[in-house]
């Protein structure tokens, strides 16, 4: 379920939109740097913004007929609208202009565009309610993602549902794979944070200049807020509006971290046991009221490492980042997982494209159940060109790769001790031969084990093309 931004993230949002960043085409550039740094392809186009399209996932895609999108799809589809979205508004305002009051108008009418689309389908609330939905196909329970009634989407209570499934599809899923019944419950503020990685990455990687420095500061503070609405209570009201709906008409869980917490420590009651409705259906939602003291204990601790995700220096220089050449950036980032958290150190390194083309991302990251922590590592190697490895391969084609290694909870377990060794690795080709059109495939296999974006937490694989491009 979605929870509509509060007046007071609102409120700091607009404070540090209005007067913390550097989006406002400031003298941040080196000079002959600002819009066509060496070596981007964003730099050379008009907007400077990029789309992202998989066009198919398998085995997601696969399962049924109505399994789309996929957790990498509707990621992609996000992306590519808030790079169009700012980029165009961006482009139209001249952000570039030396007028401070100007630029100041302009990042508030992107502020304010961010808001309005939020909960319009293909944007970052649909991203939201995708990811929790990507969790129950991968699960085979269908259902239905509320926001693509827009304009007429219902926000009873401030929060927008995921509806269509049914009592005995969530107690199935709690009894048989717990795993994915907590992911589901964190799967759409994980949703919000990849967003944000992915558009800082597409920022100092490729040199976007899409004034994305709003969007970033929603995200991060929408989920933020949404936590401590869980962990404060304030968000009891939306249960009462909608506990009265009718078994597929209601939203799939109500507030999304208060079941999170709630189910982590409750493994082994039973759904049912959540009490029934007069009507003869479960209670479904978790008010703060019901959880344990050392439940609502337990996600305090993750609000406050959720502020964490703010030390970024992406929140005040991501356009700074795209138009200078300094190599190296460092960020925080914490999220909810389906055994309790990751909280990582994000390393990004980009060489000088007249020398050097490498680009790497990598992380170190701190697992966490109930008691324990446990360690992983991230490494990543971006669009490097295949000639240089392979004689004979035209110039235009570039490889990426991925690796994790990571020791996680034996079986993704929340109270266990016990750590369990697992990894993934990923293969990605691209055929740049036109900036506007890239075309790409790529290929990932992994062990059991959480991994952010990738919805089957068992040992599997996946492949499949897509497209992306830059205007």
């Amino acid at each position: 379920m979605l929870r509509l931004l509060s007046f007071t993230s609102f409120l700091g949002l607009w404070i540090a939109c209005a007067f913390g960043f550097d989006d406002w085409g400031l003298a941040w550039a080196a000079d002959g740097e600002s819009a066509t740094a060496a070596g981007s392809e964003a730099g050379k186009t008009l907007i400077g913004a990029k789309y992202d399209l998989t066009l198919f996932d398998t085995p997601f895609n696969a399962r049924y007929a109505e399994a789309f999108p996929s957790m990498r799809q509707s990621l992609g589809i996000t992306q590519t609208l808030t790079h169009g979205l700012n980029g165009t508004i961006g482009y139209a305002w001249n952000l570039e202009s030396d007028s401070f009051w100007w630029n100041l108008a302009g990042r508030v009418v992107i502020l304010g565009a961010g808001i309005a689309v939020s909960t319009v389908p293909g944007f970052d609330g649909w991203m939201h309610e995708e990811w929790h939905r990507a969790v129950m196909t991968q699960n085979s329970i269908k259902s239905y993602n509320e926001i693509n009634d827009w304009p007429n989407t219902r926000t009873s209570g401030g929060g927008i549902a995921v509806s269509g499934m049914r009592d005995a599809d969530m107690a199935w899923l709690k009894s048989e794979n717990h795993p994915d019944f907590i992911r589901l419950m964190s799967a759409g503020m994980e949703a919000q944070r990849e967003l944000v990685l992915q558009l800082e990455k597409d920022a100092f990687f490729e040199r976007t200049r899409s004034p994305n420095t709003a969007q970033l500061w929603l995200l991060n503070l929408n989920t933020i807020g949404y936590v401590q609405t869980c962990a404060n209570g304030g968000g009891d009201d939306f249960n009462e509006a909608r506990e009265s709906e009718s078994e597929t008409e209601k939203d799939f869980t109500g507030l999304d971290c208060n079941s999170w917490s709630y189910d982590l420590h409750r493994k082994d009651e039973p759904y049912a046991a959540r009490g029934l409705k007069k009507d003869g259906t479960i209670q479904r939602y978790r008010k703060t009221s019901d959880l344990s003291d050392e439940e609502r204990n337990f996600l305090k601790k993750h609000l406050a490492l959720s502020y964490l995700g703010l030390v970024d220096p992406f929140l005040f220089l991501l356009r700074s980042y795209a138009k200078n050449d300094w190599p190296i950036a460092l960020r925080m980032m914490h999220q909810l997982t389906s055994f309790g958290g990751d909280t990582a150190l994000a390393f990004f390194y980009r060489g000088d494209a007249s020398v050097s083309p490498l680009k790497i991302y990598s992380a170190l990251h701190v697992y966490s159940n109930k008691s324990h922590v446990f360690p992983g590592l991230e490494a990543e190697i971006l669009d490097y060109p295949a000639a240089v490895l392979l004689d004979g391969v035209p110039d235009y084609v570039t490889v990426g790769a991925r690796a994790l290694i990571w020791t996680q909870p034996e079986r993704l377990d929340f109270r266990t001790s016990e750590s369990e060794w697992g990894g993934l690795g990923g293969l990605n080709v691209a055929a740049a031969m036109r900036t506007w059109a890239i075309p790409y495939v790529f290929l990932e296999g992994k062990s059991r084990g959480w991994v952010a974006g990738v919805v089957d937490q068992q040992s599997s694989w996946l492949a499949g093309v897509g497209i992306r491009g830059y205007y």
